[in-house]
């Protein structure tokens, strides 16, 4: 599962501007000029720049307090809901026909039902790879959850001991939360 085209537009037009409005604030990267109409961009530039995003959330604030008149109310509400994100360091545990199980790490696992952008997440990460360790960030989109367009995996294999162990964490998770789908 994943986003419409439409959708996905308007995520990377709004992302990207986010993104365009860090970079200029911080100089992080100055070959990087206006993300919103690159015609390709090396996603490991965009790592140092979408961590301090991430970072301060009121960059969030100080861009709408300048762009806010560029954007229709629903944009607005969907940048705001950016500032829900959830990063971390998941299993990407299996891949459901509505959406991809992300487990959090942390000792409470939660598991999020996660969407792709453009693409299902099974695209990037097959069945047969899973589970795989993964550091992302999880935003809200229009009751959805997707990610901020970044996943970094970590090489590691698991055994199958391991992987009992995250069985069991799936289940009490879903018993305990449920599967997560909106944040």
């Amino acid at each position: 599962m994943y986003l419409s085209e439409d959708e996905a537009q308007i995520f990377y037009k709004l992302w990207l501007s986010l993104l365009d409005y860090t970079n200029n604030k911080y100089k992080l990267n100055p070959q990087l000029k206006k993300l919103v109409s690159a015609k390709s961009i090396n996603p490991q530039d965009l790592i140092p720049i979408k961590n301090k995003l991430w970072e301060d959330k009121n960059l969030i604030d100080e861009y709408l307090n300048m762009y806010c008149d560029l954007h229709s109310d629903d944009e607005i509400e969907i940048i705001k809901g950016f500032k829900r994100n959830i990063p971390g360091t998941y299993i990407i545990f299996k891949h459901l026909k509505k959406y991809t199980v992300f487990m959090s790490t942390q000792d409470d696992i939660k598991s999020y039902g996660v969407i792709g952008i453009s693409n299902p997440i099974d695209l990037l990460f097959s069945s047969s790879m899973l589970p795989v360790y993964v550091d992302a960030v999880l935003l809200p989109f229009r009751g959805k959850i997707i990610y901020d367009s970044l996943i970094i995996p970590y090489n590691i294999s698991l055994g199958s001991g391991i992987k009992k162990g995250l069985n069991q964490d799936y289940r009490e998770s879903k018993e305990k939360y449920g599967t997560i789908t909106t944040i």
